[in-house]
């Protein structure tokens, strides 16, 4: 049997450009060019009300995979449009998405690899592995985290272990009740960082973004 056929990279978007898709029949996911941008995220079997026809629907999920990266003091979500050259590629053979830019600014740069998968074992996972390889020796924070933001529902519950326990095999979890109060889903996420002397800080506020980032230094 021969192995699965992947399609050809692609390196620019264009007007009809659709955000990467994957799925394992539970999560579906829509990957935007650049990762660390929220994207869409859907649940099998949660139900909510359409913000503008008021009729039931498949609603969106608060993004799973949300993320951030800082170089000394510049956030890349503040800079996007000093992105460059932008791959990215499905490997149909693992079911991975596979993301490679370049954020520069001011001389200061680094390569971003990217790569996103729907777990097919344990379906109710999704995984990101994020590797950052700076131009020179500098300050970096990463950060990743749930985003509900722009999704129409509400917060029924968010906590930063896992309620009830003094467990801290989770970096933070939500409840969330969708539009018009027809579905609730949950969320949780864990991170690792495998640089040396990073510092790990959580987001503790209320009703915001559930996000650990890691500030470390390169040389």
């Amino acid at each position: 049997m021969s192995a699965p056929i992947s399609p050809d990279r692609v390196v620019a978007g264009t007007p009809d450009y659709l955000p990467a898709y994957l799925s394992n029949g539970v999560i579906g996911l829509r990957v935007r060019d650049i990762p660390m941008r929220a994207g869409v995220a859907t649940v099998s079997g949660l139900e909510g009300e359409h913000p503008q026809a008021r009729v039931a629907c498949v609603p969106e999920a608060p993004y799973p995979l949300a993320g951030d990266i800082k170089l000394e003091s510049m956030w890349l979500s503040s800079l996007w449009h000093l992105v460059r050259n932008v791959e990215q590629r499905y490997d149909f053979a693992t079911g991975e998405l596979h993301t490679r830019f370049e954020f520069k600014y001011d001389g200061l740069g680094a390569v971003v690899e990217v790569v996103t998968f729907c777990s097919r074992t344990q379906p109710s996972l999704v995984a990101q592995e994020i590797a950052i390889i700076p131009n020179r020796g500098c300050a970096v924070t990463v950060a990743a985290g749930i985003d509900p933001t722009g999704v129409p529902g509400r917060w029924l519950e968010r906590c930063l272990s896992i309620p009830g326990t003094d467990d801290d095999a989770v970096d933070g979890a939500l409840l969330w009740e969708t539009l018009g109060s027809l579905g609730m889903c949950g969320a949780a996420y864990w991170t690792e960082c495998t640089a040396a002397g990073a510092v790990e800080t959580k987001n503790e506020e209320a009703n915001s973004p559930l996000s650990t980032s890691y500030r470390f230094h390169v040389r």
